[in-house]
């Protein structure tokens, strides 16, 4: 096969759900960083072909890391933050940064409003009073 049709390399921080995780896998060749044992020693050994790293917004991806794959194009956060990317090295590097922004503006709304409900219903106390037999 031709290296330009081999899969593209990708350094994955942390896990992601099946339903994501599976077209990934299939799209890609994904090295899973959160699952070795000897973190160092499993960066090096990928470092040389990872082209992107794949992370989660709480993970990111520090000066380290980013410095240490030489063929680093892309950083995807798998979600709203990117404060646990070093932005000054992706700079740097001229590595592009995305994320998901507005994927859970609506839920985090939706959250809002039932907890001021629960909150201004009394709902909390409610539900100790009935699980503890009070209600009796």
């Amino acid at each position: 096969m031709p290296a330009s049709a081999r899969p593209v390399e990708i350094l994955q921080i942390g896990p992601y759900p099946d339903w994501d995780q599976i077209p990934l896998d299939a799209a890609f060749t994904m090295h899973r960083y959160f699952e070795a044992g000897d973190k160092a020693g499993f960066l090096a050994s990928v470092a040389p072909e990872v082209r992107g790293i794949a992370t989660r917004g709480e993970l990111g991806a520090d000066r380290a890391m980013i410095e240490a794959l030489p063929k680093l194009e892309v950083i995807s956060v798998y979600g709203v933050g990117y404060d646990a990317v070093d932005l000054a090295a992706c700079r740097e590097r001229g590595i592009r940064v995305t994320n998901t922004p507005d994927v859970l503006t609506k839920d985090v709304a939706d959250l809002g409003v039932a907890m001021m409900m629960v909150q201004s219903r009394g709902m909390i106390g409610a539900e100790k009073w009935v699980r503890d037999g009070s209600w009796d």
